[in-house]
């Protein structure tokens, strides 16, 4: 159950947002969870000629493998911000933080099993 915060520079068109937003859902879905995914795209200030972007992702740990989720879903949405914000690949930031099930409800209730929700890895690295 990740939930993810994406800001941009301002200034991009809703179709853009749309495109990111789902760019950044595939790349969680593939990578960490494949459902209960929340996305917060949001705008920010910066400075003239600033395409930074910052990703902030939350979600329980005990998956495994996450050093590779972390470059999986890196290198997912990378190409996406350059094609749509002008970031490079030192442009974008990705900060994962990880929370316990306890601090967290859905719908009131906990969350589901991480094992019912995270994929495996592809590119033949399972």
């Amino acid at each position: 159950m990740p939930i993810i915060r994406v800001d941009i520079p301002e200034g991009h068109s809703r179709e853009e947002k749309q495109v990111l937003h789902c760019a950044v859902h595939d790349a969680i879905a593939s990578t960490w969870a494949n459902q209960h995914i929340w996305i917060a795209l949001r705008e920010k200030f910066t400075p003239e000629g600033d395409v930074s972007v910052v990703v902030t992702v939350d979600l329980r740990p005990g998956r495994g493998r996450e050093q590779e989720r972390l470059h999986a879903f890196f290198d997912a949405v990378e190409p996406v911000f350059r094609e749509i914000v002008g970031a490079t690949r030192e442009d974008v930031i990705v900060l994962v933080r990880e929370f316990h099930q306890h601090a967290c409800l859905s719908g009131g209730e906990e969350l589901p099993s991480l094992e019912s929700l995270t994929p495996a890895l592809g590119h033949g690295i399972d």
